[in-house]
């Protein structure tokens, strides 16, 4: 191809047009450059904005009880009593709040023994159980034709009937 021939392609012209542009810009930067000169250590007191000192507020913990110690310092201990947001429910109350009792939906069991429920927990969505599955605190230990066999958290067995209500019991 010829250079005639690339004059004429329609894109050319201003990609050239672009590339002049482009080495009369760093031209002209590196003449400004050579023509600095060495930039002053100091530069003088007009020419720097100054920023006005603002007191900050001493740090406050999360109850806005001012902290008095380095929180990063070798020698802090945690605190005695965890830290809760208002309105959450700490381990202790969450214990005498009593789970409510799973809901048996059916069973199903095979000729060896082997088998699977369908329960759920309150509103939560149905869950299928295999033996030894946990659904909140409860797990799953036996399942018979119409009937599974949970046990708490403590280890007290209790049996559930698909068709009577786990709230009656």
């Amino acid at each position: 191809m010829r250079v005639c021939d690339w004059s004429a392609a329609p894109l050319i012209r201003p990609a050239a047009g672009a590339l002049a542009v482009a080495a009369l810009c760093l031209v002209w930067s590196v003449a400004r450059l050579a023509r600095a000169g060495t930039v002053p250590d100091d530069p003088a007191p007009g020419d720097v904005l100054a920023v006005p000192h603002v007191a900050l507020p001493a740090p406050t913990g999360a109850r806005g009880v001012p902290l008095d110690d380095d929180p990063f310092s070798p020698d802090r201990r945690a605190p005695a009593r965890r830290y809760a947001f208002p309105g959450d429910v700490s381990p202790a109350d969450a214990g005498a709040m009593p789970a409510p009792r799973p809901t048996l939906l059916g069973t199903a069991v095979a000729s060896d023994g082997a088998g699977f429920a369908t329960a759920r927990l309150g509103d939560d969505a149905p869950k299928i159980l295999h033996i030894g599955d946990h659904l909140g605190p409860y797990t799953l230990r036996a399942v018979a034709r119409g009937r599974a066999s949970f046990a708490r958290a403590d280890g007290e067995p209790f049996d559930i009937g698909a068709d009577t209500p786990s709230a009656s019991r």
